[in-house]
């Protein structure tokens, strides 16, 4: 949410607008460069998936209008930001018997129409 306040904050000073957003955890390490954004589909998520075919938590390129989305994905009601119980994923939709925030954004943005 604090990042996501910096970006909203950064574009209203320069009176600009980014393209895309990323998510990335601080403890990643790359061992490849990643490929130019220009090369990226607008409009699309690009984040790898995790092992249990759910969207990566760890890394993500977003389109810019999906950052409220993505910053939802992980707000519960009380205000508090944390991953969905299993119970609650279920409910949306989402993968059974898991706890993983990748799996609820990926339903959330499913839910949404953002590919």
């Amino acid at each position: 949410r604090a990042c996501a306040h910096l970006v909203e904050a950064w574009e209203e000073y320069e009176q600009m607008r980014f393209d895309w957003v990323v998510r990335l955890r601080p403890e990643m390490e790359f061992l490849q460069p990643l490929p130019p954004v220009a090369h990226l589909e607008l409009g699309m998520v690009h984040a790898p998936h995790a092992a249990w075919m759910c969207m990566s938590d760890r890394f993500g390129i977003f389109p810019r209008d999906s950052l409220g989305e993505l910053v939802r994905s992980y707000q519960r009601d009380d205000g508090t930001f944390h991953c969905a119980t299993a119970d609650e994923l279920a409910a949306m939709g989402g993968p059974l018997g898991t706890v993983h925030c990748g799996c609820l954004t990926r339903t959330r943005f499913d839910r949404l129409g953002i590919p």
